[in-house]
């Protein structure tokens, strides 16, 4: 087969399409892909968050096609692209670099000024826009003790891209923790009542907070405010949990890594045993393995390649 984007022979596995629906596609089958190496996509044209971003997808995806299709179906309507063209790659109607293109074309027309179909894309920019959810993943209560009333705001937050409204969180909980900072550290910090740096309106003391879990999507995304020359050591958890607002614990676990320096984004994959997986679309679509993650540093995950770690993606297992 050829990729339609970049004229090239695929490098992916070609898999006959199912003879029925798509709903008869047998697990199993995929049971020995999370041993093997994952397939990336090339760069072009300033590519480089679609293809850090659909090669963790596209991974992810492909442990449980049916599941997930299901699940990124309701997530969000460019969720639901983006099954679907996932879904195509499955059954060899295109390839991953047309899959990244089209998905591209989806954002492009969604806001053409920051999705630009030849121009840079900031992470932070790519994950709001498709970690909007209708249903509130997530609220703030935000309640002031010394007015009489104790009043107490609410602030809902529709998205799975944790880090619009929690930035300031991040630095507290890094200048209160007495252990290594950790992703489920910040989570616990965050779900606890703690002084936040808004003020009441009333009487402009700080409000306490805390976080309550609502409608637990299956994908979650952490932002990490790091610098490459100021670092801090935080521990990146291969399995966290969420407690949600009737007390169920979710579990997810790291599927993914995205790194940015000189204006370049690459990623790391991680697969259902643990093992992590390097790809840099300018190398092309290999991905080259990394070593377990059990046996890497906390250093070693924060830094690849010196780039720095700028988004975690965590999902559950379907």
């Amino acid at each position: 087969g050829v990729d339609e984007e970049n004229g090239s022979d695929i490098a992916y596995p070609i898999v006959e399409a199912p003879s029925s629906s798509f709903n008869t596609i047998h697990q199993t089958a995929w049971a020995s892909d999370q041993m093997s190496e994952p397939i990336g996509v090339s760069w072009t044209n300033n590519s480089c968050a679609y293809d850090s971003f659909i090669t963790i997808m596209f991974h992810m995806w492909k442990s449980n096609p049916t599941e997930w299709t299901s699940q990124m179906n309701v997530f969000n309507s460019t969720f639901k692209v983006l099954a679907d063209r996932l879904t195509k790659v499955y059954i060899n109607q295109i390839s991953l670099g047309t899959a990244r293109l089209q998905f591209r074309q989806h954002l492009n027309s969604y806001d053409s000024s920051q999705f630009s179909l030849d121009g840079f894309t900031n992470i932070d920019t790519f994950l709001h826009a498709i970690g909007r959810r209708h249903q509130s993943v997530c609220s703030k209560e935000l309640t002031c003790y010394l007015c009489e009333n104790n009043s107490t705001r609410t602030v809902v937050i529709n998205s799975s891209w944790i880090e619009d409204t929690f930035s300031n969180e991040w630095s507290l909980y890094m200048n209160a923790a007495t252990d290594l900072p950790s992703i489920s550290g910040f989570l616990r910090f965050i779900s606890t009542l703690y002084l936040s740096t808004m003020h009441c309106r009333s009487c402009r003391q700080l409000y306490a907070s805390r976080t309550i879990f609502n409608d637990v999507p299956p994908i979650i995304f952490f932002h990490l405010p790091l610098s490459l020359y100021s670092c801090p050591n935080i521990k990146v958890d291969k399995v966290i949990t969420i407690k949600d607002k009737h007390e169920v614990e979710h579990t997810f676990y790291l599927c993914g890594l995205i790194y940015f320096g000189t204006f370049h984004f690459t990623s790391r994959i991680v697969d259902s045993n643990f093992n992590v997986w390097f790809h840099d679309g300018l190398m092309g679509r290999q991905c080259n393995w990394d070593g377990h993650f059990d046996n890497m540093s906390v250093r070693d995950l924060l830094v690849c390649r010196q780039k720095i770690v700028t988004a975690i993606v965590y999902a559950k297992r379907l």
